[in-house]
């Protein structure tokens, strides 16, 4: 049966995708977290990156794309009403 990569739901700190990393190549998600923080600060394409991963990913608990819940967040805030 082939791997698949997903976010990871019980090793996250920000949005799973540093802990999925770690879980996929069975390697300490620290170690993980400061390639990408390196990444980030000293190049920025890790921030792009992460960002990607995130939204494209999916979650190992749902299996929704971080997309979804952007969607689910404009859905609901759009038919709110406003405050009279």
């Amino acid at each position: 049966m082939a791997k698949k990569f997903y976010r990871s739901h019980d090793n996250k700190v920000l949005a799973g995708v540093c802990g999925g990393i770690a879980e996929y190549f069975k390697v300490d998600a620290s170690i993980v977290r400061l390639v990408t923080a390196v990444l980030v600060f000293f190049f920025g394409a890790g921030a792009i990156i992460y960002i990607a991963l995130w939204l494209f990913t999916p979650d190992s608990s749902k299996g929704d794309i971080g997309l979804d819940s952007v969607f689910d967040f404009y859905q609901s805030h759009r038919d709110r009403q406003p405050p009279k």
